[in-house]
């Protein structure tokens, strides 16, 4: 930061260098040799240190002196900061010990307080449930005599329309008993009779499938022979004799 605000000050300090400025030993044709160009910039760095050496010199000790009070500043306020910081967390931790301190004694004397009062509720109600238990035992035996009494009354009209319900469903447990017997005589007798036809239809039908399969098995049979028989007459053809073996089983798969 110094050598740019140093650099900054050289460069509005300084004069422009143009040939009125420039010292008339350095003056030169433009067949000057480089020796003569290297002279000239040393002087040019020589009138540079007499015209704004010093005033260079005492900026850069302004910023010494700047950067030295700045942290001695900063130190301080650290310092300071530090201490006030001490003192506030000291504070806080005294006021939050009083303030717990307070609340713990308060919490207290609400707990006893509340255990007082749930005492006296607890009393309250237990002698209210003594009062009332007393009132239910009472109003309890009322009402099992008036319950027995019902009961009582209840039940024999019950018994006398029970008796009378058994005889009904006496009467009527007989009667469906006879027209059931009636009924299961006559579809026993049905049964019978369907029975007996179904039988003689079964004869019927298995006697007539046992003459159709003989005359199948005989027309069949005369079949294999006239097919043996034209075989012996004659050699056959391979492809002829393959159709003949087909129709055969094709007659025999079909019966």
């Amino acid at each position: 930061m110094r050598n740019k605000e140093t650099t900054v000050t050289t460069n509005k300090t300084s004069p422009p260098l143009d040939g009125n400025n420039v010292p008339a030993s350095n003056a030169a044709s433009p067949s000057s040799s480089k020796g003569a160009t290297l002279g000239s910039s040393n002087d040019l760095e020589d009138l540079r240190e007499i015209f704004w050496g010093n005033h260079i010199r005492t900026t850069e000790n302004r910023f010494n002196l700047l950067e030295t009070n700045l942290d001695t500043v900063n130190r301080s306020l650290n310092d300071s900061f530090a201490e006030k910081l001490s003192a506030l967390a000291h504070s806080a931790q005294t006021n939050l010990t009083t303030v717990q301190s307070t609340l713990n004694n308060q919490i207290e004397t609400q707990s006893k307080q509340t255990a007082q009062n749930i005492q006296f509720a607890k009393q309250e109600i237990n002698q209210r449930l003594d009062r009332q238990a007393d009132q239910h035992n009472t109003d309890i035996r009322k009402l099992n005599r008036e319950l027995m009494e019902y009961v009582d009354q209840q039940s024999s009209t019950q018994a006398a329309n029970l008796r009378q319900a058994q005889q009904e469903l006496n009467e009527r447990i007989d009667k469906v008993a006879t027209d059931l017997l009636t009924q299961l005589g006559k579809v026993q007798k049905e049964l019978s009779q369907q029975i007996t036809r179904l039988n003689d239809e079964q004869t019927h039908r298995l006697g007539t499938a046992r003459s159709e399969a003989q005359k199948r098995d005989d027309d069949l049979r005369q079949e294999m022979l006239r097919v043996t028989a034209a075989l012996d007459d004659k050699a056959a053809a391979r492809h002829d004799l393959a159709q003949l073996y087909m129709e055969l089983g094709r007659r025999l798969y079909n019966g």
